[in-house]
């Protein structure tokens, strides 16, 4: 069975790509309606948290609050929610969502919500912003 993401981890030349880390790869969500919106794929093909070992999920924690805090400080949102649910597609992964004041359902679970594309120019600096902000800390 083809899996969307497992094709994804292996071309880190789209304009969504942010960097690669220890235990996943970070990309911009294409829909931007809350700006700054990141994907962390786990790098090993397991469908749910509940086949990952207990080591590799506190490291892989430890990476998505490092992004979560990185998106925090560059975009500056009243919060950020991290959600791993795998309804769509089923290989372990974490959306990022910075939650601002006039986002379309502030106080509420992110979905359902519109949709806002950017251009391949806006993708690249966005991913810059975030890869910028990730090796001042030295994570990447």
């Amino acid at each position: 069975m083809e899996c969307r993401f497992c094709e994804l981890l292996k071309e880190n030349n789209n304009d969504t790509f942010i960097c690669k880390m220890k235990h996943g790869s970070l990309y911009l969500n294409f829909n931007q309606i809350f700006f700054g919106r990141t994907m962390y794929i786990f790098h090993q093909h397991i469908e749910d948290m509940t086949c990952i070992d207990t080591d590799n999920f506190f490291e892989v924690d430890k990476e998505i609050i490092t992004v979560a805090k990185a998106i925090k400080k560059i975009f500056k949102p009243q919060l950020v929610n991290v959600a791993s649910l795998g309804n769509h597609v089923q290989h372990l992964h974490w959306h990022i969502i910075p939650r601002y004041f006039d986002d379309p359902n502030w106080g509420n679970p992110p979905w359902p919500h519109g949709e806002k594309l950017l251009t391949s120019s806006e993708y690249r600096e966005l991913s810059r912003k975030i890869q910028l902000e990730l090796k001042r800390n030295n994570v990447i």
